[in-house]
């Protein structure tokens, strides 16, 4: 009798543990907590650092769609001119007409850069008279740059009626190459200052 009264003292002390181990693990696990999203605001300010944060801020700005179209469109007022246009690039790639007002506006802008990609991105709505004839008075753009990004959106999207108002000037001058024409031929040469590996911001911002 006193082994069973041993053995009977013995469990009766170990269910309390026991109680705890089974409760520890009935209850629900706790999943691990997903990694933190940036907010739009921290994703503007990431635009401005280089051209390669820039890149993929607004690249993660586009996927977040209209919930950051109201803070890119103020980014375009931005003093720092790689904001302006890496916020074009955020805003044309969500693809959403009501932001075309917003570029459009940005032809005019002191910065030639940002008028370039301006251009290019413009081209997603190319098919609209109104764009098209906004982008073609930028081939009396002040910046040879400018003008040469005009030109390559003209070809890229076959505009032949386009292009021959470019050529009507070379034919008239017994065929030389107007300016408009040269700045083409200099485009891969144009390089920004700031452009790491060679490739032009106004390249990057494009894709």
């Amino acid at each position: 009798m006193g082994g069973l009264r041993r053995a009977t003292l013995a469990a009766t002390a170990a269910l309390p543990l026991a109680g705890a181990v089974l409760a520890q693990t009935l209850a629900p696990s706790s999943a691990p907590e997903p990694p933190r999203r940036n907010t739009v605001q921290e994703l503007i300010e990431q635009i401005g650092k280089d051209d390669f944060s820039g890149m993929a801020a607004s690249r993660e700005l586009a996927r977040m769609g209209e919930p950051a179209i109201a803070a890119l469109v103020a980014a375009l007022q931005d003093p720092v001119p790689r904001v302006r246009y890496w916020s074009i690039s955020a805003l044309s790639s969500m693809e959403n007409d009501h932001v075309l007002p917003a570029i459009l506006g940005r032809l005019d802008d002191d910065d030639a850069l940002v008028r370039a990609v301006a251009v290019w991105h413009l081209g997603r709505w190319y098919g609209r008279q109104d764009v098209r004839e906004a982008v073609l008075k930028r081939l009396g753009d002040e910046s040879p740059f400018v003008r040469g990004w005009v030109l390559k959106l003209i070809q890229s999207k076959r505009d032949t009626d386009a292009a021959d108002q470019v050529r009507a000037p070379r034919r008239a001058r017994g065929g030389k190459r107007t300016g408009a024409r040269v700045c083409l031929a200099m485009h891969d040469g144009v390089r920004s200052a700031d452009a790491p590996g060679g490739r032009s911001a106004a390249d990057r911002a494009a894709r």
